[in-house]
């Protein structure tokens, strides 16, 4: 975890675990030479008692006479709208705090306070959530070289033990204590109901983590192989691999390979679960036919085609914008779509047929001149024919099944009054041709 010389971040909140961790740490920095700075986020999410923590550790860190840096946070304003846990959000703010630190004093090591029993609610949390391996194994001892976890195979009893011979003070989290938060259920309810079958249920599954954690490095490096071997192409180009390759190996790894591939194509670490993968391994099967296409998360397609899997990332939306006025009766080249879209009278309603494809037919009177085409914005409404009030265009495109990356590609056709018709598709019920009618405003797109 530690070489000589390093410059260490450590995580301080105040409370047991950061204390000893801080303690430990100090007690080593001599013999290994390393140089401690103490980081303290203040998350806001206990007002007075927050910043009481905040004082504490700064005050921790000047009777040690080590650097001390802090953060302010509002957490509770963070959350709002996002739809996210505040533990969530919390961690975010803190790893990330932790980096920039890092970042600006050059350190070579974050130094986190989680304990054995830390370690036991993320696999019972992770287990709840249907996690394989990756989830099971919990925390990392050393996570991507930087992050390192002293504490990890300590237990609450030891860290106790060792603040109370050192004579070490530190603050309480009430937090800790509020069972509307899944992690304290965990502690205080699950694990005391699951100690009545074992009472060595947590130095167990404590095992198991570490047993999942070896296993799945072992994994890890296998598909490692496989994709030096493969050599992907760029994260915004299409992946193919051939499915006899695929064949070759056990569904274990067929699993770490596909999800590796939807992680490369998606740029994304996590988002894709059990029933991603298993729909793209059931492209391997000879029942599959190759019109098979799946939508995965973030826009990822993927689909079956000569023997190969293809996998393609999401297309990204042209930022296509324009507008043109319509001379009466002329023509309009739309060159950022390589269209043309012609405009002609018809005195005959017999000429009109309406199952022509790409062409869209309203009364010529009812039209309020001069026609402007242009794209879809956001908020445009129209009334289309047979409705009594308006819709947005939006909802039209999704009733139509028009892909979030064409809509605005589909011209709109806007007289004086609001858009009169979308181009090829539909036109506004107030233009509709009736008994009376005399003239026809014919539109098609070329």
């Amino acid at each position: 975890m530690l070489k000589r010389g390093e410059i260490v971040i450590v995580a301080v909140s105040g409370g047991a675990d950061s204390i000893a961790l801080l303690e430990i740490l100090e007690k080593l920095s001599m013999e290994y030479e390393i140089q401690l700075v103490v980081g303290h986020l203040n998350h806001g999410i206990r007002c007075y008692e927050a910043d009481r923590d905040e004082k504490f550790v700064e005050l921790i860190a000047k009777e040690k006479g080590l650097p001390f840096e802090s953060k302010y946070a509002d957490i509770p304003s963070l959350k709002k709208n996002t739809g996210r846990s505040i533990e969530d959000i919390a961690r975010e703010e803190r790893y990330q705090f932790l980096l920039e630190l890092a970042g600006r004093y050059k350190a070579q090591k974050i130094a986190l306070g989680h304990n054995l029993h830390d370690q036991v609610e993320t696999v019972i949390l992770n287990l709840l959530r249907g996690s394989g391996p990756e989830g099971l194994r919990g925390m990392l001892p050393v996570r991507d070289g930087i992050i390192i976890r002293p504490l990890l195979f300590s237990t609450r009893e030891e860290i106790t033990a060792f603040l109370k011979k050192e004579q070490l003070r530190f603050v309480e989290d009430k937090t800790n204590e509020d069972k509307s938060f899944l992690r304290n259920r965990i502690r205080h309810n699950l694990i005391p109901t699951l100690k009545q079958y074992n009472p060595n249920v947590e130095i167990n599954l404590s095992n198991m983590s570490n047993i999942m954690r070896l296993e799945n490095e072992c994994l890890n490096a296998q598909v490692a192989n496989i994709f030096a071997r493969w050599e992907l192409p760029p994260q915004n180009k299409e992946v193919r691999v051939k499915t006899a390759h695929m064949l070759e190996y056990p569904e274990a790894i067929q699993n770490r390979i596909i999800k590796r591939i939807l992680h490369h194509s998606s740029g994304k670490n996590d988002g894709f679960s059990y029933v991603h993968v298993n729909a793209v391994k059931a492209l391997l099967s000879e029942d599959q036919p190759d019109s098979t296409v799946l939508s995965l998360p973030f826009g990822i397609k993927v689909r079956k085609k000569n023997g190969e899997i293809l996998f393609n990332p999401a297309e990204k939306e042209k930022n296509i914008l324009f507008e043109y006025d319509v001379h009466f009766l002329s023509s309009v080249n739309i060159k950022e779509l390589g269209i043309e879209i012609k405009f002609d009278m018809i005195m005959d309603k017999t000429q009109v047929d309406m199952d022509a494809p790409g062409v869209i037919y309203m009364d010529h009177d009812e039209v309020k001149y001069p026609l402007k085409i242009r794209n879809f914005r956001c908020g445009d409404r129209i009334q289309p024919l047979g409705m009594s009030g308006t819709k947005k265009v939006k909802a039209y495109f999704i009733d139509k099944k028009i892909p979030l990356l064409q809509r605005r590609e589909v011209p709109l056709l806007l007289d004086q009054d609001s858009i009169v018709g979308i181009a090829g598709l539909v036109i506004s019920d107030r233009v509709k041709i009736k008994e009376k009618t005399k003239r026809i405003l014919r539109v098609e797109i070329v």
